[in-house]
């Protein structure tokens, strides 16, 4: 089968919304199908990879859905399947001029994320920034709604990463006709490197050590480290602190959470996160929404017991190892009397636990979810063609 991705971001392992369809471009490939791709840096060759870059491209007028949409007009005829991410291409099948298979891929619903930003402006309102930021957002935004909401409309089939974003299609949206729950995953060198690459139970909980990966946002959780920390130091002074992938400046890291001791690593290439991982004792993801969350399997690969969020992306995923691991959202003193509990465990207890932590990672593997993947694409595409 000849597939297209199209994403509205670089193609680059190192992020995560394209590492999904990087992964599984491989894994077809590996099977032999034909995978092609469109990313932001196709659209727009000139552009600079800064986040300012990508807003004054847009800005300027040359949005990416509509470079895409044209792209794909003149290649369709080349492709039975073309998967694109949410919004990307809001063009039904005849404008494009294509009659296979058209999937739109969620990587956290857009309607989720809405949602989110207008509970924490309420929950954080010293948090809104600037007047004309917040009149440039909500213009962007204003702009951005229609094309996300049009793009699950015209799509064949939406590929969904966890069951709260299936409700919503299927409830609020009632576009559940064309939903399908598929888990996003982790190639099978990578689990194996994490899995192998840990330390004891003994020397983990000797130098105790929390460790977050992601970006450093109120989103996932950043205005709610401070009490978590004060918290965990409390009773367990030496505990360390380890931030990874938090996109910003150290030092502000540090002010945010109310440590000026805490490991911060703003960037990391993904080969070098079995070492950066190898003596965490316990992982935390105060997420309130998540697409999927691939940090909390990659933890779990790496034998970590992990505690987030009872939120979206993480409720599909940490309850397989153990339902203790969830936390109400927001609640920081339950959070953090999780993640003292887990540092308290006893080896033996530690040792069960990542053993499990382990065990459930492995369901999260392109060489499992690959395939399930394109059965669903080519169940629908044969359906499509009658």
């Amino acid at each position: 089968m000849r597939f297209l991705m199209v994403l509205d971001k670089p193609w680059d392992r190192n992020l995560g919304a394209p590492r999904v369809q990087m992964e599984l471009a491989h894994e077809l490939r590996e099977s032999g199908h034909i995978v092609d791709k469109y990313d932001w840096f196709d659209a727009f060759p000139r552009a600079t990879s800064s986040k300012l870059g990508s807003k004054l491209h847009a800005l300027a007028g040359r949005a990416f859905s509509t470079q895409a949409g044209a792209f794909v007009r003149s290649v369709a005829r080349h492709y039975d399947i073309i998967e694109s991410q949410q919004g990307n291409l809001p063009f039904t099948k005849a404008e494009l001029g294509f009659d296979g298979l058209l999937v739109a891929r969620s990587i956290g619903l857009a309607d989720f994320y809405r949602e989110f930003e207008r509970s924490s402006r309420e929950r954080w309102p010293d948090d809104r920034g600037s007047l004309p930021g917040r009149a440039l957002h909500w213009w962007v935004d204003r702009r951005k709604a229609p094309r996300d909401r049009r793009s699950l409309e015209v799509a064949d089939l939406i590929n969904l990463p966890n069951s709260d974003e299936l409700r919503f299609v299927q409830e609020a949206l009632a576009l559940g006709d064309k939903a399908v729950l598929l888990p996003n995953a982790l190639e099978e060198r990578h689990l194996a490197r994490l899995r192998e690459g840990a330390d004891s139970a003994d020397a983990r909980l000797a130098r105790p050590l929390v460790v977050f990966i992601g970006w450093w946002s109120p989103r996932k959780g950043s205005r709610d480290w401070m009490e978590i920390i004060a918290r965990v130091r409390q009773e367990l002074p030496a505990t360390r602190f380890r931030f990874l992938g938090t996109g910003g400046a150290p030092g502000r890291v540090r002010a945010t959470a109310g440590i000026a001791d805490a490991e911060v690593i703003p960037y990391f290439d993904s080969e070098d996160l079995p070492m950066l991982l190898r003596d965490a004792t316990v992982g935390a993801l105060p997420t309130y929404v998540e697409g999927f969350g691939l940090g909390v399997i990659e933890q779990l690969a790496a034998g970590i017991p992990s505690v987030a969020y009872d939120s979206p992306g993480p409720r599909d995923t940490l309850p397989r190892v153990d339902p203790s691991f969830l936390t109400p959202p927001g609640d920081t003193n339950v959070f953090a009397a999780r993640i003292l509990r887990l540092l308290r465990a006893s080896p033996v207890e530690y040792s069960q636990l990542a053993d499990r932590c382990i065990r459930e990672a492995q369901h999260f593997s392109w060489k499992h979810v690959a395939p399930l993947t394109l059965d669903a694409y080519m169940s629908r595409l044969e359906q499509i063609r009658g």
